[in-house]
């Protein structure tokens, strides 16, 4: 009720200077009922759920337990149906659990897991152990502290105790994982809240698979804390059942919050993931039906992000939008202290088989229209210049209907001359140089020969949701398909029976696959991964062109093939500060009697006197030392070579604001090809050519 009287009074608002309502002001294009939010990420993914307090808990327990009589009726049922049972416990399955017989790493089962950057000592004080955080390690992981040598069964349930402080408060995590690659949890996670005091917490753990090897983490230790913790102990057995006095009949049933979801049986928890897509369903179909109905807006609607939530709740709207950020800047201490943060300077190319791409398009809903409404590769990644175009021919070949770079800035400053923040493309000049080309490649006439419908019904959906306990694999994944058939197919999902599903006809796809290419009639698009940690992508299109990845001497990359798909732009790079670059072609002529087109060629960006700070595993920082204008761009020393219908070619480089500067010398063979060289000294990115 409360969503709705926002909604009501934002969109009812009448704009005084045009005379509109805003949910009649063709301004206003699209609405989006609630922002990367929703119970199921709040519970599973992000967490948080968890910290709700007063009236708002109470009502929530009030319809967890409305829910739970509704299926139940009676305790006795529900008993029956949890399985809630008491197991005397075992003998202690941990080695030395108390460390009283002393300590060194990978003493009898146990470690003490860092990296050569990691300054976590840790010492045995009569039983104790004690670790001062100086500095964490080169991935966030290290330090953490390993108990293993022990197996565990699904089906059967475990105790685990751990007494600990630590001389701030803090939090610590513990899981039980395997003791081997691939490293995967077996279903227990959860947080250890620690202070100044002694304190034995115990958990309750149900394996979601048995494993021979399996493991105790205890991580997420935190730079400046000094730790101590005196046992852990795991041991088969325990107490699987409701606190006194709860039950049914007096409505009291306690939520089931991610981090204690642990001592509940698997029936539990699949009870209370039913109860949160139910409510969810509900809370989105009403706020639909509100807007359409009472508020009657006239703009296309929608609910959260895919990946927030449930799909089949978010294919009931007008379209479906996504999110996402290829590395994210990281905060390992404080949220948001720009003092104190990380970004992976990692190149996209050299992942398109595992990330970003390939997930989005896995998400697309059949027969709904598909945004992705924030995309980026945050500064100050040096890669950052290959992400929007590189998204563009992706997104055109699998039939996109939009994305938004976010974001273009953050200040009133509309025209800044430096990059100063993650997100903003304004003072990004390797990215807005490209933003023409975007467009083109995403506007261009694109035909897929295949395409690729998996079925997902609303069962499949949730069993995949209680699987994870995170909505994050709704979709190819959690269905057990291979998402890089989506660098050769066109994908989506079927959600309503509407389109026959394709699923079956998936077609098998290597391990070791490393070469993907789409060509047809209208669009061509290459991924070459064979060279580890050296790959590089092309697309071409009626429109635009584009090469991105890393490069070697004298070899010839395609660019462009040109309208009539007949002519053959290839280029050439020079010694480049990274041996990568990102480069676009775009014919922008609108004279019929002539063509231009605008060739832009980039490599590194920074700002001028910014300190970029390698912290190793590819992670950089600049902290707070952004420097100062103008901007300093790499020049990209290339030749650019046009192969048919290059007669009478004229090339300017252009200034900052796109005027022509002084032609340059062009040189023809007599193989009708015309070799056009530019040069660092031009001082420019981006040239403009006429034929």
């Amino acid at each position: 009720e409360a969503n709705k009287e926002y909604a009501r009074q934002l969109l009812t608002h009448v704009n005084k200077y045009t005379g509109n309502a805003y949910k009649d002001e063709p301004a206003v294009a699209m609405i989006e009922i609630n922002n990367e939010n929703s119970v199921i990420c709040m519970w599973g993914g992000w967490g948080g759920l968890d910290k709700i307090r007063g009236e708002y808990l109470d009502d929530f327990q009030k319809q967890w337990n409305r829910w739970l009589s509704d299926k139940y009726k009676t305790d006795a049922a529900l008993q029956k149906a949890w399985e809630l049972r008491s197991v005397p416990l075992s003998e202690e399955l941990l080695k030395n659990s108390n460390f009283d017989n002393g300590y060194v790493p990978d003493y009898k089962g146990w470690a003490w897991e860092i990296d050569k950057k990691t300054n976590a000592p840790i010492t045995n004080n009569n039983g104790i152990l004690t670790a001062r955080v100086n500095e964490k390690g080169e991935v966030d992981w290290h330090p953490q502290l390993i108990g293993s040598g022990f197996a565990v069964k699904k089906g059967e349930f475990y105790t685990l105790t751990v007494q600990a402080k630590a001389n701030k408060r803090t939090t610590l995590s513990v899981g039980v994982r395997m003791n081997h690659e691939p490293w995967e949890g077996l279903g227990f996670d959860s947080q250890l809240e620690l202070s100044n005091d002694w304190q034995a917490v115990t958990f309750n753990v149900l394996p979601t698979a048995s494993d021979d090897n399996a493991r105790i983490s205890i991580g997420s230790f935190r730079e400046g804390i000094t730790y101590e913790i005196d046992f852990v102990s795991f041991k088969q057995g325990g107490n699987i059942g409701l606190p006194e006095g709860c039950s049914i009949a007096n409505a009291n049933i306690p939520v089931i919050w991610k981090n204690n979801a642990s001592g509940f049986t698997q029936q539990a928890i699949a009870d209370f993931c039913d109860f949160l897509f139910d409510i969810e369903a509900k809370y989105w179909d009403e706020m639909y039906r509100f807007l359409k109905d009472e508020i009657k807006v006239r703009q296309p609607v929608s609910g959260t992000q895919l990946e927030y939530g449930s799909a089949l709740a978010q294919a009931k709207m007008d379209y479906c939008d996504i999110h996402s950020y290829w590395n994210h800047p990281s905060f390992p201490n404080r949220a948001w202290d720009m003092n104190d943060w990380f970004l992976r300077n990692r190149s996209l190319v050299n992942y398109v088989d595992r990330d970003i791409l390939t997930n989005l398009a896995t998400k697309r809903i059949a027969g709904k229209p598909f945004t992705c409404s924030e995309f980026n590769a945050p500064y100050p990644n040096q890669y950052a210049a290959e992400a929007l175009p590189m998204l563009a021919a992706f997104g055109a070949f699998q039939n996109w209907d939009g994305f938004f770079p976010f974001a273009y800035s953050h200040s009133d400053n509309p025209e800044p001359r430096m990059a100063a923040s993650f997100f903003d493309t304004a003072g990004n000049t390797v990215q807005m140089a490209h933003m023409i080309a975007c467009r083109a490649l995403f506007e261009s006439n694109v035909t897929a020969d295949t395409e690729i419908t998996a079925s997902m019904d609303a069962t499949t959906e949730r069993d995949i949701f209680k699987k994870d306990r995170h909505q994050y694999n709704i979709g190819f994944t959690g269905l057990g398909l291979d998402k890089r058939a989506a660098l050769t197919n066109r994908v989506s999902l079927e959600l309503f029976g509407k389109t026959k599903p394709t699923t079956p006809n998936i077609p098998k796809i290597e391990s070791d696959k490393k070469y993907f290419n789409v060509e047809n009639k209208t669009f061509s698009m290459c991924y070459d991964l064979r060279t580890e940690g050296k790959g590089f992508m092309y697309a071409n299109s009626d429109r635009a062109g584009l090469f991105t990845g890393f490069v070697q001497k004298q070899n010839k990359y395609p660019i462009y093939k040109g309208i009539d798909r007949q002519s053959d732009w290839q280029i050439e790079f020079g010694e480049t500060n990274q041996n990568w670059a990102t480069a676009t072609v775009t014919n922008v002529g609108k004279d019929k009697t002539k063509s231009n087109y605008l060739v832009v060629v980039t490599g590194e960006m920074k700002n001028t006197e910014m300190q970029l700070k390698v912290l190793g595993d590819d992670r950089v920082t600049v902290g707070n030392k952004w420097g100062k204008p103008p901007v300093l761009c790499e020049g990209v020393p290339a030749k650019i070579t046009i192969k048919g219908n290059s007669k009478n070619i004229k090339v300017y480089p252009l200034d900052e604001s796109g005027n022509r500067k002084q032609q340059l010398q062009v040189a023809s063979t007599n193989n009708d090809e015309t070799v056009i060289e530019l040069k660092p000294e031009y001082k420019t990115i981006w040239y403009e050519i006429e034929m």
